[in-house]
């Protein structure tokens, strides 16, 4: 199972982005330099190019990215067919752990066309994403998808006022939600994370207010016989409901409150527990003389299936993550920053299982807050860290970043920031997952072009060593290394 729903989570934090460039209230992100727009859209930063028509206006679009990835995982290479106990197929899917290392280039390209007629507007993109080396062997602790995807990235139709401060967006979608947390568009991945939704959006006064509806899995023939062994003919799938409020105080201050409700039934996918799971947050930030910050608090509560069970589980968790960022007058544009994260993580309880505490981040962006590393994410977990950054020139910019890195319960699951597990250990008795460090470089020789860098190094500490080894049967200490590491190495081309 890789998502289970939870309990009760609080923190405190600050972080920092690595080139500070200034930003108005608005900004419901702090900066990210491989961010798109605050809004999680995918238009690139600079306007696009207008080609007028009658009363038609025509707005093309390419986007081209090459990524490549190496991952060192903590056990020893080829670890697979040389063990004599250990095979691909002694693992069950939702644990299966990848031993080699990984080693993989993907490239997306993606052709889109907006098109402007009066109050209407119309998008539509096409992404082809294919891949190169090792995909199998790195597919679920990074979280990637299968690969080649050829596949509608947007696909969608607007109606709107004129200064756009009111509208109503109906079909495929990039949808990110306050700062990403709980919601976000994942472009690091690559076919990225669009919502089939229809979504309303109005401006009132110093207030932004939006609701989102979107179906997450098709209805369907079902997977699986209810519990009465019964097979209905349709299944419902899966839907997510967000309604989300933010009020703009005054630019160091701004206050956000949303609403998530999660409904999860057949047809299964791998990725998503059959539950239904409500989340409440209020997100507190704001910018002012070069300070931005942005603390979250979220409560979640419903019921969960835990796999193999008939009797649903009551699940209550939460978590707070926040960050802040002071950019200061140094030359170089010195930018320090810092963050830190709680959420619970309580592994289930009873015989069958009535209580569930680990708390589910929804639909997170995989990379704003945690890095390129995929090391972690905003469940079970204890972060605090530091950053600084530097710009020396506008073309060019460079973080380095240390994290510490713990299980909020030591004997509840550990996820990728793609949320696939890692492992857990019913024994074990450390909360230490590790430290992190982290050197992040990005260049913009040319407007459209950016080249970015990332190599992230995580010490295990006792609590990922144990979780190696009691999810693994056959593995032992003398297996594993001492850290991981990911190496990333981006090139993006925008041309509007």
């Amino acid at each position: 199972m890789r998502k289970r729903s939870c309990l009760v989570a609080l923190l405190f934090s600050s972080a920092l982005g690595t080139a500070a460039s200034s930003a108005s209230a608005d900004d419901e992100t702090l900066h990210d330099p491989r961010s798109d727009r605050p809004d999680g859209g995918a238009a690139p930063e600079h306007e696009r190019q207008e080609f007028p028509v009658g009363d038609f206006v025509f707005k093309p679009f390419v986007q081209a990215r090459v990524r490549a990835e190496y991952r060192r995982n903590p056990q020893n290479e080829g670890i697979f067919g040389e063990h004599p106990v250990l095979a691909v197929d002694d693992f069950p899917e939702a644990t299966r752990d990848p031993f080699q290392d990984q080693a993989l280039m993907w490239e997306r390209v993606r052709l889109g066309l907006e098109v402007d007629w009066g109050p209407l507007t119309g998008v539509v993109s096409f992404q082809d994403i294919r891949s190169f080396g090792e995909p199998s062997a790195g597919n679920r602790l990074s979280g990637q998808v299968e690969l080649p995807i050829t596949e509608p990235a947007e696909g969608y139709l607007e109606i709107h006022t004129k200064p756009r401060d009111v509208w109503f967006r109906l079909g495929r979608q990039f949808v990110q939600i306050g700062d990403g947390r709980l919601i976000g568009v994942s472009d690091d991945r690559p076919p990225g994370r669009h919502l089939d939704a229809a979504r309303f959006f109005a401006k009132v006064g110093d207030f932004d207010l939006q609701a989102l509806a979107a179906m997450l899995v098709f209805p369907g023939e079902p997977t699986l016989p209810d519990v009465e062994g019964n097979e209905p003919e349709l299944a419902p799938g899966a839907q997510l409901y967000v309604l989300d409020a933010t009020w703009h105080v005054a630019p160091y201050f701004a206050a956000e409150l949303t609403g998530i409700a999660r409904i999860v039934r057949q047809p299964l996918v791998d990725s998503i527990t059959p539950s239904d799971v409500g989340v409440a947050a209020l997100r507190l930030f704001g910018d002012y003389r070069g300070v931005r910050y942005s603390v979250l608090g979220a409560f979640e509560g419903g019921r969960v299936a835990p796999e193999g069970e008939t009797e649903n589980a009551t699940l209550i968790a939460g978590a707070v993550a926040g960050r802040v960022e002071w950019q200061t007058a140094l030359p170089w544009n010195i930018t320090f920053g810092a963050q830190g994260a709680y959420a619970t993580g309580d592994p289930a309880e009873g015989d069958p299982p009535s209580d569930i505490g680990v708390f589910d981040p929804i639909l997170p962006d995989t990379t704003r807050h945690f890095g390129q590393y995929d090391f972690y994410a905003l469940t079970n977990l204890i972060e605090g860290g530091a950053d600084i950054a530097i710009r020396p020139i506008e073309e060019f910019s460079a973080r380095a970043s240390y994290r510490f890195v713990g299980l909020a319960n030591a004997n509840g699951p550990w996820f990728t920031s793609a949320l696939f597990p890692v492992g857990q250990s019913d024994t074990n008795d450390s909360q230490m997952l590790g430290h992190v460090v982290g050197v992040d470089i990005e260049g913009r020789p040319w407007e459209p072009l950016r080249i970015g860098a990332s190599y992230g190094l995580m010490i295990l500490g006792d609590g990922a060593k144990n979780i190696y080894v009691d999810s693994h049967p056959g593995l032992t200490a003398d297996d594993a290394h001492d850290f991981a590491e990911t190496l990333v190495v981006d090139a993006r081309v925008d041309l509007p």
